[in-house]
């Protein structure tokens, strides 16, 4: 199960839904995004994220923080614990580091993934905020520095 299929790119997604935020890729935003509607980053952001809708990282999109969404595309490279409701998906451009609760996972090959999956039984509505203690109940290993917003 994947957003779209392989001849079609992650752009012809956005034309098909509407998006409701899009970080272009000449920004660089912090702070903390709690939204209805799909969210779409290209550029580098520094914070949580929570829609009741899909959040797309394009590959050039970079994010530092935890994500709660329906349906989660990662094609450029995220640092921070995930909840997907139906669907997170790897693509092979796409990097994550962190851990996630998902109810069904894709992982493209060449993608990296390094963290704890744990698979979701029940499948919940997505709240309209971050649920920052349920996102930071898996505690991500400190490491030196961040590969990120460089």
């Amino acid at each position: 199960m994947a957003f779209y299929s392989k001849k079609e790119k992650q752009s012809d997604i956005v034309q098909d839904k509407s998006v409701y935020t899009i970080i272009g890729i000449d920004t660089e935003m912090e702070g903390i995004i709690n939204s209805n509607g799909i969210i779409k980053v290209d550029g580098k952001y520094k914070g949580d994220i929570c829609t009741k809708s899909d959040i797309i990282i394009g590959e050039n999109g970079q994010v530092i923080g935890n994500i709660k969404a329906n349906m989660i595309s990662i094609a450029g490279k995220v640092e921070g614990n995930i909840i997907a409701y139906k669907l997170l998906e790897i693509e092979a451009t796409g990097s994550l580091i962190g851990d996630i609760l998902v109810k069904n996972i894709c992982i493209q090959e060449g993608a990296l993934f390094k963290g704890r999956s744990t698979m979701l039984t029940e499948v919940e509505d997505v709240g309209t905020e971050v649920d920052t203690g349920m996102l930071n109940e898996t505690k991500l290993e400190e490491e030196e520095g961040s590969y990120l917003l460089e």
